[in-house]
């Protein structure tokens, strides 16, 4: 069984567009929110936006910043950019 993909929903970016070719694809997939998933995720896309420190802005206001530095430096997982 293939791992299920991560889609980070940050509140600005058009998740709905990334969740759509995934299941064109018939890429199994779950939108995520929290840190506690976060924490979990093996293969995550973390859907690009054009106003990059608005972005940001809601990933504070979500406390997601700091769990999404930590995955990334560490490395446990594969981290896509659209």
């Amino acid at each position: 069984m293939s791992a299920v993909v991560s889609v980070l929903q940050n509140g600005i970016s058009n998740v709905g567009s990334v969740c759509n070719a995934l299941t064109f694809l018939g890429v199994p997939y779950e939108v995520i929110s929290d840190k506690a998933k976060l924490a979990k995720a093996k293969i995550l896309i973390f859907p690009g936006v054009g106003a990059f420190g608005a972005a940001m802005a809601q990933l504070e206001k979500e406390n997601l910043t700091q769990p999404l530095k930590e995955k990334i430096l560490l490395n446990w997982m594969n981290l896509l950019k659209m």
